[in-house]
């Protein structure tokens, strides 16, 4: 059929008299696919391959008949563990969604199945018990922001954490020989696909100007139940832009939370804990079995177009 090709794409049309498109199409998802890559890189400011580069890509090419037989014997056996890893894959959505669930069923109604409940007044919070108060952030903290600190300001024997916009590894950047907070607080992500993630953070550290703070002002407060409760929150109160979302310090300022009593929120906090630990281990139980069998995927194909498994038509 008839496509256009954007400027940065290469188009490589296959010499039908010598080699097959699906036997080409497994050969590039092959580990020694990957290695070639790695080894003729050009370095830029992205890695590129120029069109030169793949001209010289020496391929072990069986014949047409092998070809064929190779590409169908790899197209069952992909589809099989394809079909593993999207069980898999729809069992995490399942957990992920149950999590979220369990999450926004107990920061707005509580443990006690039998309370009484009263309307939130916020759309997002529905009903909450009676005795439990409904406020906005800047209620209940001062609102802040941390400072740009470049990658390379890090040290490699720094001793104080560095706290970014990312979400791995608890959203440490790295780390420098001072710090700017000595507290218990909270941070939050303000710009960005992670905008609205809350994290409590304590003793000494520091955060990029993409995390916003939240210091206590009064003692009725257990961090670790707002954590839960204002995650939930923010999901509802992110500005969608360019980059993924925005959560300014004007925009937290002014999201409601529900607060029940302190001794309430340990408990609620404590509870959750237990729940999202064990929903968090399934997770990443799954997510090991869908990395062996992405890993084994791989290896198969490499095997197979390489000659090292044979394959019988």
């Amino acid at each position: 059929g008839l496509a256009c090709y954007a400027g940065y794409l290469i188009k490589a049309t296959p010499n039908t008299k010598i080699i097959q498109s699906d036997f080409l199409s497994y050969y590039t998802k092959s580990i020694s696919y990957d290695e070639w890559k790695k080894n003729i890189f050009i370095q830029a400011t992205i890695q590129n391959i120029s069109a030169e580069k793949y001209d010289r890509l020496e391929l072990m090419i069986p014949t047409l008949e092998e070809q064929t037989t190779i590409a169908k014997y790899l197209d069952t056996k992909t589809q099989a563990i394809d079909k593993k890893v999207n069980l898999l894959t729809q069992k995490i959505n399942y957990y992920k969604e149950l999590r979220k669930s369990i999450i926004n069923d107990v920061v707005c109604k509580g443990l006690d199945k039998n309370v009484k409940l009263k309307e939130s007044g916020i759309y997002y919070i529905n009903s909450i018990p009676v005795h439990w108060k409904v406020e906005r952030i800047k209620d209940q903290f001062y609102i802040g922001r941390g400072r740009v600190i470049g990658q390379e300001a890090l040290v490699e024997e720094g001793k104080y954490p560095v706290y970014s916009s990312q979400t791995e590894n608890k959203g440490c950047l790295g780390f420098i020989d001072t710090y700017d907070f000595d507290k218990d607080l909270l941070t939050w992500t303000t710009d960005g696909a992670n905008a609205g993630t809350v994290f409590r953070r304590s003793g000494k550290f520091n955060c990029t100007n993409v995390c916003g703070t939240l210091i206590p002002k009064r003692k009725n407060l257990d961090l670790n139940y707002v954590v839960y409760a204002l995650q939930e929150s923010a999901t509802h109160n992110k500005r969608i832009d360019t980059n993924g979302a925005k959560i300014m310090n004007n925009e937290m300022a002014v999201i409601h939370i529900a607060f029940p009593p302190k001794e309430e929120q340990t408990a609620i906090a404590n509870y959750l804990d237990e729940k999202t630990q064990k929903i968090d281990a399934i997770v990443s139980n799954i997510g090991k079995q869908i990395d062996t069998l992405k890993e084994l995927r791989k290896t198969l194909i490499n095997d197979v177009v390489t000659g090292k498994i044979m394959v019988n038509g």
